[in-house]
């Protein structure tokens, strides 16, 4: 897994000059919905990640965010090239590189890279989670009361995410809204804030994001607490839609009942 790993940071790595040189440039193309945008960018970064480890590591499979080929692999690498799309082009700086690899339907490796502010998040499963090679853990808030929570959502589905912020707002410290899902999930991972609560997801921009709370003590489920089924990942993964909660653990089982 260790060669696994420094090459997966090294590709990612490799995309930050591209990334800073377009950044901001507000150029993009419609997708699914006014809502889902693509950039040049995300494509580019795309093609020269599943290049490279598609070249070092032909046994893996490899899904990606913009990918239109079907994996048929067991194990393989899942990318979301530019997760937070348009705070890309917008130029709001809250956006990421999101790579998983997937083995056996479990998440045995994971790495986020905000190229803006130079932090590369990495964790491999029982490995630890680290930011710049540094182990970091969960925050210890341990009321709702005292939490701060970031909300999100899939697309089209703003106005639940509104709701859940309105049923729950007034009993925490600060509601977050407009990082990327993968820096929201950095943010739990390395205790700047202490859950995400977001309905409608993919699993693309989650799975590194996933194995870095738990990896750093954190605890992911469904609104109602339960595991949740990462099945059939490899035809599901754009399609999944799930809400889930991803927590510093200690806040988790208050955060399911308030939201119940």
């Amino acid at each position: 897994m260790e060669n696994e790993l420094q090459t997966a940071i090294e590709v990612v790595k490799a995309t930050q000059i591209l990334l800073k040189a377009n950044f901001g440039k507000g150029i993009y193309n419609q997708k699914t919905s006014a809502q889902d945008i693509v950039t040049q960018t995300d494509l580019d970064v795309e093609n020269i990640v599943k290049a490279a480890l598609k070249e070092k590591f032909p046994k893996y499979g490899f899904l990606g965010e913009e990918t239109t080929e079907k994996n048929e692999k067991k194990d393989f690498w899942v990318l979301d090239p530019i997760d937070g799309t348009t705070n890309y082009a917008v130029g709001l700086p809250e956006f990421a590189v999101s790579l998983a690899l997937i083995k056996d339907q479990k998440t045995v490796l994971g790495i986020i890279f905000d190229p803006i502010h130079d932090e590369l998040f990495h964790a491999t499963l029982g490995g630890g989670a680290f930011c710049n090679n540094k182990p970091i853990v969960v925050s210890k808030t341990p009321t709702l009361a005292k939490s701060v929570i970031h909300f999100n959502s899939g697309y089209n589905h703003r106005s639940e995410c509104g709701q859940i912020v309105a049923k729950i707002g007034d009993a925490i410290r600060q509601p977050c809204m407009g990082r990327s899902t993968a820096i929201q999930l950095t943010d739990i991972a390395c205790g700047r804030s202490d859950a995400v609560v977001k309905n409608h997801s993919s699993l693309i921009d989650t799975l590194a994001g996933f194995l870095l709370i738990t990896e750093a003590g954190g605890k992911v489920t469904d609104f109602l607490g339960k595991p949740l089924t990462l099945t059939k990942i490899s035809q599901n993964a754009k399609n999944w839609n799930v809400h889930y909660l991803a927590t510093n653990r200690r806040i988790h089982d208050e955060l399911v009942l308030a939201l119940k």
